[in-house]
């Protein structure tokens, strides 16, 4: 699909380009044709003239004008006089010619000249017809470099699009590649949502409907013998809830401008109260807490947003803390930035799964996630979350030693 889609937008990118490089080509090739057109007109009526001011004689001798009252680089030029029946009388010519050539420049004309433009003698010529008492007489100048130039514009042209085409066949192709590349990661990343959100949902299903089936199955007369399954049947729903609500939180934050209050709040005292909360989970758990916070660092905000990505943070934190390790939360201000960080002592992150941390439904050890109660989610809200405040969440870590989450935000 996204080839066809690629392919698509390259050949539309060549043809508008094709078209915009022939008409700029065509207009120049225009403008350079009638400009010479013109000054070949304008030759061969200085040409005529002048012929009417010279001298003249009544022989088919040519008559060869004075050098010095010619313009210098005067192309090649003749002037032939012709009575009613096209019958050389006289010529005048500014080169060196035999006498049949006049004659074969008339039979020329005689044959060509509906054309503007005529050929003999190997060589392209323009001409002009102007009357005169005994019949004609016709004006020839030499126009062989002028369309040889034209011919090499024309080849310049092809030559010039040939290459102009080719490059923009690899601009337009890597530009394109560009512009797909996040439709396809979006629509990768929709597909494996949509098959991993399937996935998390069979087994609770799967696990209720079980349990269904027990109870159905089961003959006891009291509540209480069926406490077990009904247990079962609630922690799977409240998971199944729990998914839910995050799965349309996602998709609330990934709207272009979603419907949040944002206020101005004390980031440190936000998480110092999620410090608080977490207290007898760190003392239960034997971890030890070190943390140093600036006091009053003020952020314009979502609070309750806010305080849910330092819980989710804190939350990952304690669950891949190593046993009687310890974790240390830091806040300080840097420039117009709050920079909050959370380091806690464990396996780490390999360095294969860091680019993928952030990712919905990933998961860095799958079994000891689902067993814990999570679905990979955590750290893709809270990533929304930042982003939608305009800052930026980023993991660092290291192998079987410590793992570093950091948050920048902009203070007030």
């Amino acid at each position: 699909m996204f080839e066809k889609l690629r392919t698509r937008l390259i050949l539309m990118n060549l043809l508008i380009i094709t078209i915009l490089i022939i008409s700029g080509f065509s207009a120049i090739f225009i403008f350079t044709y009638n400009d010479i057109n013109s000054r070949i007109d304008m030759e061969l009526h200085r040409i005529a003239d002048f012929q009417e001011f010279g001298n003249s004689r009544s022989s088919s001798q040519p008559n060869r004008p004075n050098p010095s009252i010619l313009e210098p680089n005067r192309s090649l030029s003749f002037v032939l006089f012709v009575n009613d029946q096209w019958q050389l009388l006289r010529a005048t010519s500014f080169f060196e010619a035999e006498e049949n050539f006049y004659d074969t420049a008339i039979e020329a004309f005689l044959k060509e000249r509906p054309s503007k433009v005529i050929e003999f003698d190997g060589s392209k010529w323009s001409y002009l017809v102007k009357s005169n008492n005994m019949g004609y007489h016709l004006v020839f100048l030499d126009v062989t470099s002028q369309y040889a130039m034209l011919t090499r514009l024309i080849y310049t042209f092809l030559v010039a699009m040939a290459i102009m085409l080719l490059f923009i066949f690899l601009i337009s192709r890597f530009l394109t590649d560009r512009s797909i590349r996040p439709v396809k990661e979006a629509y990768e990343k929709q597909k494996q949502f949509v098959g991993d959100a399937s996935h998390e949902l069979k087994t609770p299903l799967a696990v209720i409907n079980t349990n269904v089936d027990v109870l159905l199955a089961n003959h006891a007369s009291s509540i209480a013998d069926y406490s077990k399954w009904l247990k079962n049947i609630q922690f799977e729903t409240d998971r199944m809830d729990h998914l839910v609500h995050d799965l349309l939180f996602l998709t609330q934050m990934d709207q272009v401008n979603p419907d949040l209050i944002y206020s101005v709040f004390d980031l440190s005292y936000t998480i110092e109260n999620a410090l608080l909360s977490m207290e007898a989970i760190l003392y239960e758990k034997g971890l030890k807490l070190n943390h140093q916070l600036e006091p009053s660092m003020k952020i314009n905000g979502n609070h309750q947003q806010i305080y849910q990505v330092i819980m989710i943070l804190l939350d990952n934190a304690i669950k891949y803390t190593s046993e009687k390790g310890s974790i240390h939360l830091n806040l300080q201000r840097h420039s117009q930035h709050a920079i909050f960080t959370i380091t806690n002592t464990g396996e780490g992150i390999p360095k294969e799964h860091i680019n993928r941390i952030f990712d919905r439904f990933y998961r860095v050890d799958a079994s000891r996630t689902r067993s814990s109660g999570g679905y990979g989610l955590g750290l893709a809200i809270a990533k929304s979350i930042i982003e939608q405040h305009r800052g930026k969440i980023s993991v660092s870590s290291i192998p079987n030693e410590s793992t570093t989450f950091m948050i920048k935000l902009n203070t007030l």
